[in-house]
């Protein structure tokens, strides 16, 4: 890489990093999101209930700084077929829920739930994490929900205003102990990391021991033009790349 061009982009007036930059960070689920966007892949669904075994995709709409997206719940896709049982299972779950419909693949029954009013942050994971990454953390996803959302990975389309809304990627890091309470407090690891002068952010695919997952809200382009209005870079080393950030305007958080 160009050092010039990558000094260019570490420069940046330090005024601009004031803690209210992360005290502004704001992510939340909320049910105004169902009248800001569409969902036109869940709309078309319909839900029958046939006495045979059900795997649940759960989903919750959430939002981050002016960014929608689709978290689903890992660790739920239980099979079960009575009807009373899977109320009773959903019931477990914090939020209100709400069945949309049912899809098959392989001979295989998926009922599809809505979770509203769940603000969890443990176990939510993206398309990302599923059929790129294939893992959250070091859990590995199970095949048969990977092949699923590749399948029917139009289920994580939302629009605004016939627009479709970015898709975050799902990038890794590993930071002292000693910043967990601040990470748990405020999603953000602007001033935890000590590599580049403490003032990027140096992000990866996951390695071992890693403990911050990030969600970024970015597309992954190819390095063109100057960097000054650019919000990250991608910097390769030894066959391994790294996401190199200004700032967490694109970016929360959340310590394992």
């Amino acid at each position: 890489m160009n050092n010039k061009l990558f000094e260019c982009f570490k420069s940046k007036d330090s005024t601009q990093l004031e803690s209210f930059d992360i005290l502004d960070k704001k992510n939340y689920t909320t049910n105004i999101i169902d009248y800001l966007i569409e969902h036109p892949f869940i709309d078309t669904l319909t839900y029958n209930f046939d006495n045979k075994n059900t795997k649940f995709i759960i989903y919750r709409l959430n939002y981050y700084n002016d960014y929608y997206y689709i978290e689903y719940l890992l660790n739920n896709y239980h099979s079960i077929n009575n009807e009373t049982i899977i109320n009773e299972y959903l019931n477990t779950l914090n939020g209100r829920k709400i069945i949309k419909g049912n899809l098959k693949l392989n001979n295989i029954n998926y009922t599809i739930v809505q979770l509203r009013d769940n603000i969890e942050h443990n176990n939510w994971v993206t398309l990302y994490d599923i059929i790129v990454n294939n893992t959250y953390y070091q859990y590995h996803i199970d095949d048969s929900i990977i092949e699923f959302f590749i399948t029917y990975n139009r289920i994580d389309n939302l629009f605004i205003k016939d627009k479709l809304c970015l898709k975050p990627i799902i990038l890794y890091s590993n930071i002292h102990e000693k910043y967990r309470n601040y990470i748990k407090k405020y999603n953000s690891i602007q001033y935890c990391q000590n590599k580049h002068d403490n003032i990027l952010i140096n992000l990866n695919k996951y390695n071992d021991n890693d403990n911050v997952r990030s969600i970024c809200f970015i597309h992954e382009q190819l390095l063109n033009g100057s960097l000054k209005d650019k919000d990250f870079i991608i910097e390769r080393k030894e066959n391994v790349n790294y996401w190199l950030f200004k700032n967490e305007k694109k970016i929360i958080s959340y310590i394992k």
